[in-house]
């Protein structure tokens, strides 16, 4: 397992939501996605999107059974955009948190078509809802490689670009304060 997705997956289960008053957020790209409508269909992960899965749930599999996760009982949020591809990357989450469900959420949702000003302002909704604490304070969200740079650069001022299957883990501190904890490019 690589170190840096070893440490963004450790960084995310050490904390308990009991008596922690820290918002995280661990946001996902999709895994690679099967192609075969072109790049506009709603498609499936392929293959290789798969194996991508396939190595977050090993990851997973084993912060939890590490020593600092023992004792520990949350379950993570799950949050997706109505693709299949990011509702079938999300389900690494669901293998080892049986008691999570993966909400469909249109805010996550590409660009695809719908007008910059529109597709902003929900970005900007979403990042309210997690700030604010109204979806919890571990959230687990799958989106696309448009709408998380966007997301990032709002919340911390920082600019990322990611893979498939990258992520990103940012804390909140306060209405106005976000911390961008980790980067993974993609796997």
């Amino acid at each position: 397992m690589s170190d840096v997705r070893a440490k963004i997956i450790e960084a995310f289960l050490a904390f308990s939501d009991l008596g922690d008053p820290t918002i995280q957020i661990l946001l996902y790209r999709h895994g690679h996605r099967d192609q075969p409508w072109g790049s506009e269909g709603d498609n499936g992960l392929s293959g290789r999107g798969l194996a991508q899965r396939a190595e977050w749930q090993r990851n997973i599999r084993e912060m939890i059974a590490s020593p600092a996760f023992t004792g520990t009982s949350w379950t993570p949020r799950l949050f997706s955009s109505p693709k299949i591809r990011c509702r079938e990357t999300l389900e690494a989450w669901t293998e080892s948190f049986r008691e999570a469900r993966i909400e469909i959420d249109p805010r996550l949702d590409e660009q695809s078509g719908v007008p910059d000003q529109i597709f902003f302002a929900q970005v900007r909704e979403f990042l309210k809802s997690v700030s604010t604490g109204s979806l919890g304070n571990r959230i687990v969200a799958c989106s696309h490689g448009d709408w998380i740079p966007v997301f990032v650069e709002v919340a911390t001022g920082q600019k990322v670009n990611l893979g498939t299957a990258g992520c990103v883990l940012i804390k909140f501190g306060g209405r106005d304060s976000a911390e961008l904890l980790a980067v993974v490019a993609g796997i």
